[in-house]
């Protein structure tokens, strides 16, 4: 979905972000202009992605975030941390979507790409964490899929032109199957509540963070 001016760019947001505390993007209008960067789950959070898999909630810790384009090098103008009181998390679960992060200051020119740091943020409890259930023994057993200590730093490809005065809006798409499907869950040990638990140190979670900075994209 896009945000391309004023009011509809609120009225949008406010359908999806249910009741999510109000950033700067809504009470953006086409006289201030600015840059908005919105995050999407490609397939949408929940999702079957296989018959033996499904993905109920994804979230990402975002250390910080930023816009990098020919008139502007990442300064402060396009970039955001988990310091600042916006949250620049990542959260997807029962079709929400996180909320859009307007750059009023951004300054018109040519976006070319769009850079992130996964960790665990003031914020997050985990740079990922995504829960669902996965087939085993023919029946769908709850899993979490948790890492704390991994960093990993990310850069998009984009490209979109921000005119004077004017909104644009650049759409990042999240891969969310991709995170973890390279698990082999019957390799997986049940806890003793009798879920599937993948965490730091496990052997599986080598795949998930390498799949991390492969599993964002510039939506088409």
């Amino acid at each position: 979905m896009r945000w391309l001016a004023g009011m509809a760019f609120a009225l949008m947001h406010a359908a999806c972000s249910g009741g999510a505390p109000a950033p700067d993007a809504l009470t953006a209008d086409a006289s201030t202009g600015g840059l908005v960067i919105e995050v999407v789950a490609k397939g949408g959070v929940p999702q079957m992605p296989e018959p033996t898999i499904e993905i109920t909630r994804v979230t990402i810790g975002v250390k910080n975030l930023r816009a990098i384009g020919d008139a502007a090098p990442g300064d402060l103008r396009t970039t955001r941390t988990d310091a600042e009181p916006n949250n620049i998390d990542l959260d997807f679960y029962d079709s929400f979507v996180p909320v859009p992060q307007l750059f009023r200051d951004a300054p018109p020119g040519v976006y070319s790409s769009v850079e992130l740091r996964v960790a665990d943020s003031r914020l997050a409890s985990a740079a990922i964490d995504v829960l669902g259930r996965a087939s085993r023994g023919g029946n769908l057993v709850p899993f979490e899929v948790k890492c704390a200590l991994s960093e990993v730093p990310i850069t998009i490809a984009v490209n979109t032109v921000l005119m004077p005065r004017m909104l644009a809006t650049t759409t990042i798409e999240v891969d969310v199957a991709w995170l973890v499907k390279d698990i082999d869950w019957d390799a997986v040990p049940l806890t003793a509540e009798g879920r599937l638990f993948v965490g730091d140190g496990d052997p599986e979670m080598a795949s998930v963070v390498s799949n991390v900075a492969t599993a964002f994209s510039a939506a088409q």
